[in-house]
């Protein structure tokens, strides 16, 4: 399990450039975004390149204080000129409300293997309260890479989910008839 993190971490490092050309475009047709990464040292090289380019991004990690996060989220929703929310895959993907009141676009650097974790995310924006009516979540895949089998796995469970609540919404209905 340890080559795998460390595989991870690798990975993200190696798709910065690819995520800020990401989120550059995205934020010329639309005025803030969510973005969710894994590792800190990605976060890290996000926030300096974008604080650097005048997007003030905000930045929820891991041992933040509640009251540091609302703060953040404060900023994130009423400044016009913090534009990016970069958010902890771990540190944010639960319990962080009012980010729809800003943005209904989500970009995940560092998508995750679970398709609960990826929900957790959407989440965050498709909520009472979101002002528009369509949430877009990217999930930023790099190709020829573990990323790859990510993208498998994740597709696979997802797969096997829907199997799942199919056949018990069949079991209901029959249910119902019995």
């Amino acid at each position: 399990m340890g080559d795998t993190s460390r595989l991870l971490r690798l990975l993200a490092m190696a798709k910065f450039r690819s995520v800020v050309d990401f989120i550059t475009q995205t934020l010329e047709t639309t005025p803030k975004v969510l973005v969710f990464c894994r590792h800190v040292d990605l976060i890290e090289r996000l926030q300096l390149h974008f604080q650097e380019r005048s997007y003030n991004p905000v930045v929820k990690r891991g041992g933040i204080s509640p009251e540091t996060t609302e703060m953040l989220k404060h900023k994130f929703i009423y400044d016009k000129k913090c534009r990016i929310f970069i958010a902890q895959e771990d540190a944010a993907g639960t319990g962080l409300d009012g980010l729809q009141k800003a943005c209904n676009i989500a970009i995940d650097a560092e998508p995750s293997w679970t398709p609960g974790v990826t929900a957790q995310k959407v989440a965050r924006l498709d909520r009472i309260g979101q002002e528009d009516e369509i949430v877009t979540v990217y999930l930023l895949y790099a190709d020829g890479t573990l990323d790859e089998v990510k993208s498998f796995v994740h597709q696979r469970k997802d797969s096997t989910i829907a199997r799942m609540e199919k056949a018990e919404d069949r079991r209901k209905l029959l249910e119902g008839f019995l």
